[in-house]
């Protein structure tokens, strides 16, 4: 039976209380081109009235400027893609890499401004998928509190995942790469490791991190079911 995509929300506050912000803080002004982009963002990237749940929903958290999230949508029309970003100006560029692809080719997906953990918190419909390519590594050792992955968002995707149900993650940052997979080693309900490349497309950021001389290491997990 063919995946029914839900609705989702198109903006997010965040972080919840209590909840570090896992990103740094950009500033700069958006080109007028940008603003508009922005300005279109729920009318056009919000869930269309058809959609309904229940789903398979796949979440990228940090989606960026959306290159993963459309190919992921456009390969698998069943599944309603939601990319989850912070940054308005990256934010911008996602929506408009999406309008130049057009919203009937994509109408699976929903662009989220706010923080993914919240969206993982709070969405409907059936979670099948989380990604989080390139969250930033924090190197200094004062700053780790502010990564993504940590035991507590461990925890919510191991909740939130249905059984069979995979996370995704990516890295050029080998200290960080041990810290995620130490951490989700030790979760139950995800089994898993470092993994063969995701598929998905090269960045921008990847391509930089190739150039410098720096190694991506891929990681996959999956729920599986526990108890009785």
């Amino acid at each position: 039976m063919e995946e029914t995509p839900t609705p989702t929300p198109t903006t997010v506050d965040g972080p919840a209380p209590g909840r570090v912000p896992t990103w740094h803080a950009r500033s700069g002004r958006l080109t007028p081109t940008k603003r508009a982009a922005l300005d279109r963002l729920a009318a056009t990237w919000g869930p269309p009235p058809t959609l309904r749940a229940p789903s398979h929903v796949a979440l990228e958290i940090g989606a960026g400027s959306g290159e993963a999230a459309i190919a992921l949508a456009l390969s698998r029309p069943g599944l309603h893609v939601v990319g989850a970003e912070v940054h308005a100006a990256t934010l911008a560029s996602f929506a408009l890499r999406a309008e130049a692809t057009g919203r009937d080719a994509l109408a699976n997906l929903s662009i989220v401004r706010g923080d993914g953990r919240d969206v993982l918190d709070t969405i409907p419909g059936t979670v099948v998928v989380v990604r989080a390519f390139f969250p930033d590594p924090w190197p200094k050792h004062r700053h780790r509190r502010r990564r993504l992955v940590d035991a507590a968002f461990a925890q919510s995707v191991a909740t939130r995942l249905a059984p069979g149900g995979v996370m995704e993650l990516a890295t050029d940052d080998a200290s960080y790469a041990a810290a995620m997979a130490a951490v989700l080693g030790t979760t139950v309900g995800l089994v898993g490791g470092v993994a063969e490349r995701a598929d998905r497309p090269i960045t921008h950021y990847e391509r930089l991190a190739a150039a410098a001389g720096r190694t991506v290491v891929d990681l996959r997990y999956e729920r599986v079911r526990t108890g009785p």
